[in-house]
């Protein structure tokens, strides 16, 4: 398991990859969060993810009140049509699972990096889960999913019940199906394998992985698997 807070080698090299970055991670954190995006990556600090702001509230009062599935459609184009994603290059990894949903929201992007296969879905995840959160839906109405597909990939959504029905979001591809359809039947085999983790808040365990992988760079002893 990833130690709490980074040694000192571990942390000149995030120290190292911001200040390398910092026009770029600007472009996400704004001029004064890169010390902030420090802090959550060597683990001094925990970002509140799904904080309501008013920035939020704001944003989700302006959208359809989600109760049925068209809804819901109309919710993702909305937020995906607001955020557009942009490469972080070597800093996503850092970005991913650090930034809560009013940065988010604020930068207007989603921090990808196609070398490593980042490609936004957490991040859309966390700003719609926000949303709905801010228009009322408790933890029980809207958890994070994350699972594996077909092809082995992690990929991040969002489930939300509405009355008996259970609607899953993914914002990435600009899609909103019900649980028990068959676009969902990638998902629900996920779930029988073991592959399949839902939670109220969204996932941090898989930054642990990115973080012993900073640590394997700080102390020069190479990349490794991620």
């Amino acid at each position: 398991m990833a130690r709490r807070v980074l040694g000192w080698s571990e942390r000149e090299y995030v120290r190292d990859v911001l200040r390398k970055k910092e026009d770029r991670v600007r472009l996400f954190m704004g001029r004064g969060g890169i010390a902030a995006l420090y802090s959550r990556v060597i683990g001094r600090r925990k970002p509140k993810i799904l904080k309501i702001t008013p920035r939020i509230r704001t944003f989700a009062g302006a959208l359809p009140k989600a109760n049925d599935e068209e809804s819901l459609k109309e919710i993702v184009r909305h937020v995906r049509k607001n955020l557009e994603k942009k490469d972080a290059g070597e800093a996503a990894e850092m970005l991913r699972f650090n930034r809560t949903a009013d940065e988010i929201l604020k930068s207007k992007f989603v921090a990808v990096d196609p070398e490593s296969g980042i490609g936004g879905c957490h991040d859309y995840s966390v700003a719609i889960m926000a949303i709905l959160r801010a228009q009322g839906f408790g933890g029980g109405g809207v958890k994070y999913v994350r699972y594996l597909t077909e092809t082995g990939d992690p990929h991040s959504v969002v489930a939300v019940q509405i009355g008996r029905k259970k609607y899953y979001l993914d914002v990435l591809f600009r899609e909103v199906f019900d649980s028990e359809s068959e676009r969902a039947k990638e998902i629900r085999e996920a779930r029988e394998n073991g592959e399949y983790f839902e939670s109220a808040e969204p996932v941090r365990e898989e930054y642990l992985k990115a973080k012993e992988r900073l640590i394997r760079l700080g102390s020069g002893k190479g990349d490794g698997e991620y």
